[in-house]
């Protein structure tokens, strides 16, 4: 049978939130809208899976943010027909980014952009406080496709995707997963894959949790050196959304303990039980990057060691990746790690033009580095 349409006004009466595989054929004599997303959230892969989920429809472009501040600046460049907001977020977060947006919408007697909150948590009563913050509604992650369009729906009428009928005979598409990471411990691909929409968006968003897990696991062990437990508390939050994601339901569970405790300044607690967390991220990461041929080595602290041209420029190849998604932070994590590292003279400077262009958000100049960096490595 032929895939069923659905338009975002019928979305929410019609769409059943158990449907995870979608495909869109619009067909040569469809006119549709055109609309624009952005979505801002620090971390990497809810940008891209959450990006790629809206593939699926008539979307003309998901853009992309990992950062409060300059999510603020992306608003006054270009009209948006939908903001969706991660709730915890490093600087500003998203209460406080909502805020300065509806001063501005407010002062320049500009139309009100709907703002849909996007939270590790689902609590009851939420719905209600997020509303009387004035989000025009919230999703809970993990986010499944269903879910997403639904909500999406109640505020773009003219939304678009398909949704294919399913049959008994249809193949199971957890079986069109490597066979590898069907049988990694601590990882149920079956809630993954449902939550991502598609086995592609799926690897992709293993990939790159893999390809960060060392160097973020590496953060959270010096937030808590430096005792800065709010800095904690958000990663740690940012890590159970990302876990439930990708059906990592145990590190997810960890996770969500040493957020409780954070929140509650328990520190005995989170010395106590960071050392389990940290190991199960790493443990999951590297049974990952194995599965994939990720060489993952670089994220580990040197001990004023050297690095190999090869392997300063995989550094950099990382830090551009991470500029694809605007993950300033991460690329702060990976020049604090070359810092450990007994560098020439002419590495330190490209390292310190870096640090500097990184502290002026200037994303254009710090591809232009770390691309020369990838082309033309130090010695």
């Amino acid at each position: 049978m032929a895939p069923r349409a659905f338009r975002g006004a019928l979305l929410v009466n019609e769409i059943n939130n158990e449907f995870n595989s979608f495909t869109i054929d619009f067909g040569k004599g469809w006119r549709v809208k055109r609309m624009r997303i952005l979505i801002v959230d620090d971390m990497p892969v809810n940008l891209m899976i959450i990006s790629e989920m809206f593939k699926m429809t008539n979307v003309e472009e998901a853009e992309i943010c990992a950062d409060g501040e300059l999510a603020i600046a992306m608003t006054m460049k270009t009209h948006y027909d939908l903001i969706i907001l991660d709730h915890r977020m490093p600087g500003m977060d998203g209460v406080e980014v909502l805020q300065h947006l509806k001063e501005r919408w407010r002062d320049k007697n500009e139309p009100e952009t709907p703002v849909i909150m996007l939270t590790g948590n689902d609590r009851e009563g939420d719905s209600e406080n997020y509303a009387k913050l004035g989000f025009s509604e919230y999703l809970a992650k993990p986010v499944t496709p269903g879910q997403l369009f639904a909500v999406c729906g109640k505020f773009l009428p003219d939304l678009i995707f398909n949704v294919p009928e399913e049959h008994e005979d249809s193949p199971d598409p957890v079986m069109s997963l490597p066979k590898w990471l069907r049988r990694i411990d601590g990882l149920d691909v079956s809630s993954g894959l449902n939550n991502c929409g598609t086995p592609q968006n799926y690897i992709d968003g293993l990939r790159i949790f893999a390809s960060s897990s060392g160097r973020r696991a590496d953060e959270l062990e010096r937030l808590l050196a430096k005792a800065d437990i709010t800095g904690y508390g958000i990663k740690v939050h940012a890590l159970k959304g990302i876990a439930g994601m990708l059906g990592a339901g145990e590190l997810k569970a960890r996770a969500a303990e040493l957020e409780k405790a954070s929140d509650a300044g328990d520190t005995d607690f989170i010395l106590y039980g960071n050392a389990g967390l940290t190991a199960g991220y790493r443990r999951l990461g590297n049974s990952l990057c194995k599965g994939f041929g990720i060489n993952e080595e670089y994220h580990a602290p040197g001990e004023a060691a050297s690095l190999t041209g090869s392997e300063l420029r995989d550094a950099y190849v990382t830090i551009r990746e991470c500029l694809d998604f605007y993950d300033y932070e991460s690329v702060a994590v990976i020049l604090d790690t070359l810092d450990e590292y007994a560098l020439s003279g002419s590495e330190e400077e490209n390292v310190r033009l870096m640090r500097e262009a990184l502290a002026a958000i200037d994303r254009k100049r710090m591809i232009r580095l770390a691309e020369t960096n990838i082309a033309e490595p130090s010695a």
